[in-house]
């Protein structure tokens, strides 16, 4: 065996899984997301509630508090960006029509989609969604948009073939082949029609953005959710795969040290394909150790934006005009969004919130 235990070989694959994940996910841009009220109010939060009323509604078992706390989880997703709403509304539809499928039933968790649905359905046709869109475009592409849906899916999932990351996810199912092919409560489906399912799936999360932009613009803090979301289903169907080839095999696997020598040189193999050169400087969770234990960046940031703050506050009702030499936002912070431009809608409300009569603010060329 790969462990001495079952539960401990799966704990560890999980966690292996968990902290890849992140390292996946986590390697680009998301200062909109963390650093920034807009991602935080209509994005981070209602992308975790989703998660945890997903999670809700995946147990065997569910009592009359699970079905309270996850139909109020859902709601509250759905009530975040569209993309967010599509996600858990489309998610909470496949739990439902699985298990009506596999227990020729109904089942609870169809009150925790009709709210996801209610919810969603109240989003969008919320008035400030046509204010804003009118700003952009009078027109909605929706075959333009769905073409763009598809095609961009398509090459962002390629993604995960071409770096090596589907080796990771390869070698993780194998690890749990066995104890897939013990379950006896989960019915896998055929892979094929799941694949198909989950990549309409990701198509319909970004539809309403690219509808909403009108082709225009793909935020990062949208990028965030596709990167979640696909990841989320690429894994569901890998697991999926694995479980329904063992059922069919009917064989279980013999860990033996030459195949787990193997492996091991297949992770290796996809870690080299994934992570590049400059893995410290480029890999965010890497990035943040390195820029505020060896090079102090964060801490240059944090001084950047202390001085552009005791500026405003010491305006006293004047024309503020602030310059600094650098501001590094270092590729995962947001920045104070000020420009030279006193008339940029940024510049006017910060100098009202600070009660001043303008703010200019400009990098020092040297």
């Amino acid at each position: 065996m790969v462990f001495t235990a079952s539960r401990q070989r799966i704990r560890i694959t999980l966690l292996i899984t968990t902290i890849f994940n992140l390292m996946v996910l986590h390697g680009f841009d998301v200062s909109e997301v963390f650093y920034w009220h807009t991602g935080l109010g209509m994005y981070t939060i209602p992308l975790s509630c989703a998660l945890l009323s997903i999670g809700i509604a995946l147990k065997h078992s569910i009592s009359i508090i699970d079905m309270v706390v996850a139909i109020t989880l859902a709601v509250a997703a759905s009530g975040g960006a569209l993309d967010i709403s599509a996600f858990v509304t489309g998610s909470l539809c496949l739990i439902v029509a699985y298990r009506i499928c596999t227990t020729k039933k109904m089942h609870q968790t169809a009150y925790v989609f009709i709210a996801a649905l209610i919810g969603s359905l109240i989003n969008v046709i919320a008035p400030g969604n046509y204010v804003r869109h009118a700003v952009i475009s009078d027109e909605f592409p929706v075959l333009g948009s769905f073409k763009y849906g598809v095609v961009n899916t398509f090459e962002a999932q390629w993604e995960y073939v071409g770096n090596g990351t589907i080796i990771i996810v390869f070698c993780l199912c194998i690890c749990l082949y066995n104890k897939l092919k013990e379950q006896e409560r989960i019915k896998y489906i055929n892979p094929f029609l799941l694949m198909l399912i989950l990549f309409f799936g990701s198509v319909i999360i970004d539809f309403p953005v690219y509808l909403g932009y009108s082709l225009a613009a793909f935020p990062l803090r949208v990028l965030f959710v596709r990167r979640v979301t696909m990841v989320i289903f690429f894994i569901v169907w890998a697991l999926n795969l694995t479980g329904w080839i063992s059922k069919r095999l009917g064989e279980e696997l013999a860990y033996k040290k030459e195949f787990i020598a193997v492996v091991i040189g297949l992770v290796v193999v996809s870690f080299a394909l994934i992570l590049p050169q400059n893995v410290w400087t480029t890999v965010n969770p890497f990035k943040m150790w390195h820029d505020l234990c060896i090079n102090e960046s964060l801490t240059a940031y944090k001084d950047t934006n202390d001085y552009i703050l005791n500026e405003l506050k010491a305006g006293n009702n004047t024309d503020v005009v602030i310059s600094v030499d650098a501001y590094d936002t270092l590729g995962y912070l947001k920045s104070i969004g000020l420009t030279g431009d006193p008339n940029y809608w940024v510049n006017t409300e910060v100098a009202a919130y600070f009660q001043n009569k303008s703010v200019v603010f400009y990098l020092n060329v040297q």
